[in-house]
């Protein structure tokens, strides 16, 4: 008879198995199974333990799938954890890392979790320097007389199109500093993660990154002006590739690098080109290194974290932002009304709303919209966005399927109420329905909450659902805090961006000059 700790490695290997076979069925099963187990044996340290203790250093790689299976069955972020620690190890290769990484980042974004910023700060430095030292490259620093003045350099990890959030973002700042007077490149660090670089080192769905365009410079048109776009291969060009294209873009000399939203396997070339600035497209602070470290919106762990970056040398600064309102001449116009989907004008709408939705709506959120279509007979939720999970049968009737929209705007305005599942994304539509007046409950800690302050903010669901029967039962109530997302918006995002790009300009030339 087996002990516990070999029978929990045996249903470890089922798990591993069926995925690997693409079995799904027996995956399932497995999956259940592996869940109970350490559910009942109460032993889930001593597990990690022996996992750690046996397979580290011998099987890196049977160790990393142990540890993403227990994860696929216990959603216990420690695992996730442990696969950082393992990374940095630097025993297996980069591609590999980087899609590991990825996957990662894909995991604590989706979960909400709140982001451990030194943890992540020294995987990304990792990741960045073995870049840098497998390129074997010498990149001198331009000095400030030396630049282009006129020429900016962007940076992200990738360029999709008007409705992908951090695109916009990239978009509009290249579109104001070209109001600016400033030329500007785009470059795309792009890490495509291929089947064979990830399904060989984890369990469960695997996320691919997306890109939009093809590799090499091509042009895009931002409304009436034009924008010069290379997008590089770091996965699969060869060493000289790479460095021709470095070369290159060092020819530019440009006045400074600024990423935003983007990957950290350059951060070392660029800070070591020029003056380089960063801006994540979530809450906080980038977890890299950087000369200007700018966020637009707030983490609780920001003044530890500000502490951290200053103590480098480094500078931060707060921003506001604004994305600029994009012509795009394939856009559908459609005015979305309640009566297409026989809503009825005296029901009260919840919109539950994001673009990865199969991910975000877990089974502990629809029983809150089941807690709260108990209460209220008028109470309807509708889905916007692609989702094609179950929906539970006690309220298939009162959850109206939406699907994609666009304008997305048009269709919140259908709602009544914005309802944030627990996750990080999400604040694009949470400003839509600020600019629209619409109320918003969400949990603290995430890009929504951060979106619209804290008179919109509960402590977990159950306080959820009493605030959404409330906005039911009290229309004074409703009134005011319609009020509040007016003022809210106004506050926060009635944004003259031509001035914020400017204070950044302005900061990184300062810091250029003087470092």
């Amino acid at each position: 008879m087996p002990n516990k700790f070999e029978y929990t490695c045996s249903l470890i290997t089922d798990v591993i198995s069926a995925d690997i076979d693409n079995n799904q069925s027996d995956y399932s099963k497995n999956i259940l199974l592996l869940k109970e187990n350490i559910d009942k044996g109460r032993y889930f340290e001593e597990l990690l333990t022996g996992l750690k203790e046996q397979l580290e250093f011998d099987d890196v790689q049977l160790y990393i799938l142990s540890l993403s299976a227990i994860f696929c069955a216990t959603k216990e972020i420690v695992c996730l954890d442990m696969i950082r620690d393992a990374l940095l190890e630097n025993r297996l290769s980069l591609v590999i890392t980087r899609a590991i990484a990825f996957q990662i980042r894909v995991r604590c974004f989706q979960m909400g979790i709140a982001r451990d910023y030194n943890s992540e700060k020294i995987l990304n430095d990792n990741l960045a320097d073995r870049f840098y030292r497998e390129l074997n490259i010498d990149i001198p620093y331009i000095e400030y007389p030396k630049r282009n003045h006129n020429l900016v350099v962007l940076t992200t990890h990738t360029l999709l199109n008007i409705k992908h959030a951090p695109t916009k973002w990239v978009l509009s700042v290249a579109y104001i500093l070209q109001e600016l007077g400033y030329e500007v490149l785009i470059v795309i660090e792009g890490e495509p993660i291929t089947p064979e670089s990830i399904c060989a080192y984890w369990i469960g769905e695997k996320y691919y990154t997306k890109y939009g365009y093809n590799y090499g410079t091509y042009c895009l048109d931002i409304n009436d002006k034009k924008v010069q776009c290379y997008q590089i291969n770091l996965n699969q060009s060869s060493h000289n590739e790479i460095i021709k294209a470095i070369e290159a873009i060092y020819s530019l000399r440009p006045e400074f690098v600024w990423k935003i939203g983007g990957g950290f396997s350059m951060d070392h070339i660029w800070s070591k080109m020029s003056t380089y600035v960063t801006l994540p497209c979530a809450k906080g602070y980038d977890p890299c290194i950087g000369d200007l470290m700018i966020k637009c919106l707030e983490a609780e762990t920001d003044s530890e974290v500000e502490n951290i970056i200053q103590s480098t040398g480094a500078s931060t600064m707060h921003m506001s932002f604004k994305e600029i309102e994009f012509k795009d001449p394939c856009a559908v116009e459609r005015d979305y009304r309640r009566s297409d989907y026989n809503i009825n004008d005296d029901d009260f709408v919840v919109a539950v709303v994001g673009n990865r939705l199969n991910d975000e709506i877990s089974k502990d959120f629809w029983k809150v919209l089941e807690r709260i279509i108990s209460q209220k007979d008028n109470i309807k939720v509708i889905l916007i966005g692609k989702y094609n999970g179950v929906i539970p049968d006690s309220i298939k009737a009162d959850v109206i399927y939406c699907g994609y929209c666009e304008p997305l705007e048009s269709a919140i305005r259908m709602a009544d109420l914005f309802v944030n599942p627990k996750r990080n994304g999400g604040g694009t539509s949470a400003k839509m329905c600020l600019k629209n007046m619409i109320p918003i409950v969400t949990l603290q800690d995430c890009d929504v909450a951060n979106t619209v302050g804290d008179c919109f903010v509960v402590d977990d669901y159950d306080e959820m659902i009493k605030m959404v029967i409330r906005y039911v039962d009290d229309r004074k109530f409703y009134k005011k805090q319609v009020e509040g997302a007016a003022i809210r918006y106004s506050k926060c995002f009635d944004v003259d961006m031509r001035k914020e790009i400017r204070r950044v300009v302005d900061r990184a030339i300062e810091i250029a000059q003087y470092s």
